[in-house]
């Protein structure tokens, strides 16, 4: 999927996830994962953005039918792509959000703490506006 697609050519109804990125190399590990999802689930659309936002230098948008989706979308993006193995007992660790702006990792079994090795990420879901608006503002 090309970066600089539009959002125009995405489905004219639905609601749009986003993600604010910090780095290219996160930029790089959510695109693998997207592509990847895009390829299985047709309706899976994605584009990545420059980020207007000065804390964030991307912006990786998906678009989904529903809000239901677009939150699952959301949540699972900015969780599973980032599991880890606990370096002591092999335990698959989750990366978890204790309050908005701090996720921590650290292993259920051992309680080992892989700190500030996992991306705050954050997403929001807004509905897409209708069409007309689109065409007067290029959305």
């Amino acid at each position: 999927m090309k970066e600089d697609l539009e959002t125009s050519k995405m489905s004219i109804h639905g609601f749009k996830t986003f993600i604010g990125l910090k780095s290219d190399e996160i930029k790089e590990k959510l695109e693998t994962v997207c592509k990847g999802i895009a390829l299985k689930d047709p309706s899976f659309k994605f584009v990545f953005k420059s980020s207007r936002i000065p804390q964030y230098t991307w912006i990786l948008i998906v678009l989904s039918s529903s809000y239901d989706i677009a939150q699952r979308r959301g949540g699972w993006l900015i969780s599973k792509p980032f599991r880890q193995q606990c370096p002591n007992c092999d335990a698959e660790i989750i990366p978890k959000k204790v309050v908005p702006n701090n996720t921590i990792m650290i292993c259920p079994k051992c309680g080992f703490d892989l700190g500030n090795k996992v991306p705050n990420l954050q997403y929001w879901v807004k509905p897409k506006p209708p069409k007309e608006i689109c065409e007067q503002k290029r959305c």
